[in-house]
């Protein structure tokens, strides 16, 4: 919005000028130009300690405590809470009860994008359904398949609840999580409550016997009945969509997404095809120990639509930035005294 006033104060002002009759129009120009710059004063201030007048505690700040995605593994955070403390993009649970998950603990950009519905959300709501009710103690095998390793409870942001105007979780919420048997809680203040999720697995590891036959069978009495523990961190990178190359051993590797045939495991012997696991996620079966490589593939409907959206973009960029000045032949002049520019003949007809 401010990049659009500027420029057509600018665009305005150029067209102002030309005209041959003061009018009211030249003075608001200056009175707005003046303005602008003014208002760019307390811009410039606040850019030179990077804060922009930030709170010095911030719910971002409190989590300095807990790791980040090492050699354990990649995880994921769940956040709990009112939806007006809770990060990212809080979807509404129920009871007053908001929640969102992040990839590590800090939330990122893209965090803020509304979650596509899948079985992971199903799955993910029917823990945390089972939290709240009081129907089930191993809630933590339940978040275990989504690499869920933190579940963090948000009081006080410093941003929309402050110490003097507090928000406080639902009620019940907090003391829901300490009855779970898989949850132990590694952190408490005013600020934060934080439960570990003591039986979660990275989002890309090799799972144990116990853990591979479990994620055959479909259903939550499947995977609360199974102890996942011990799966091995494999194929870790940064982000996502990258490309991991490693050695792997003969097992079921697990890959904590929904389903999907997008992911493509190679290994010396050829891809090998996935399948779901604990009817959620997505695992391969690697017959043989050996290099492997982990890929992703964008769908082609995926690419075209990109490419359609950037010859729009082209079009609308021709559009707007490459047009045939006008020209006026010879002998004819510009009368800007009106509101409306007047063509003068040499005849001295008007156009």
């Amino acid at each position: 919005g401010m990049s659009v006033c500027a420029g057509a104060l600018g665009a305005s002002l150029s067209v102002d000028i030309r005209r041959g009759r003061l009018s009211w129009r030249q003075p608001l120009g200056v009175v707005a130009s003046v303005a602008f710059v003014v208002g760019l004063v307390p811009s410039a201030i606040n850019v030179i300690d990077g804060r922009f007048q930030q709170v010095d505690v911030s719910l971002t700040e409190s989590l300095a405590t807990l790791p980040d995605a090492s050699q354990a593994g990649q995880y994921r955070t769940l956040y709990l809470g009112d939806a007006r403390v809770v990060p990212g993009s809080p979807m509404h649970l129920g009871w007053g009860v908001a929640y969102s998950v992040t990839a590590g603990v800090e939330p990122r950009l893209e965090d803020g994008w509304e979650p596509t519905r899948t079985r992971a959300t199903d799955q993910l709501e029917l823990a945390l359904r089972g939290i709240v009710r009081g129907q089930t103690a191993r809630a933590g095998r339940l978040l275990a398949p989504l690499s869920i390793r933190y579940l963090v409870v948000p009081i006080v942001d410093g941003a929309v609840s402050t110490r003097s105007n507090v928000i406080d979780p639902p009620d019940g919420l907090v003391s829901a999580l300490s009855d779970q048997l898989d949850l132990r809680r590694r952190y408490s203040s005013p600020d934060v409550v934080i439960f570990e999720n003591a039986v979660w697995i990275t989002t890309r590891s090799v799972l144990t016997e116990v853990g591979a036959e479990a994620s055959r069978s479909a259903g939550a009495a499947s995977v609360i009945g199974a102890d996942l523990t011990g799966a091995t961190p494999l194929l870790q990178t940064n982000y996502d969509h990258e490309t991991a190359t490693g050695n792997a051993p003969s097992g079921t590797f697990h890959l904590s997404v929904p389903y999907t045939d997008s992911w493509t495991l190679m290994t010396g012997e050829g891809e090998i095809v996935a399948r779901p696991a604990f009817g959620v996620t997505t695992a391969y079966d690697i017959p043989d120990e050996g290099p492997v490589s982990l890929e992703f593939e964008t769908s082609p409907l995926h690419r075209f639509s990109l490419g359609f959206q950037a010859v729009l973009w082209i079009i609308v960029l021709l559009f707007a930035l490459v047009r045939r000045p006008r020209r006026f032949a010879s002998g004819q002049t510009v009368d800007y005294s009106n509101d409306t520019a007047v063509v003068m003949t040499e005849s001295g007809t008007a156009s």
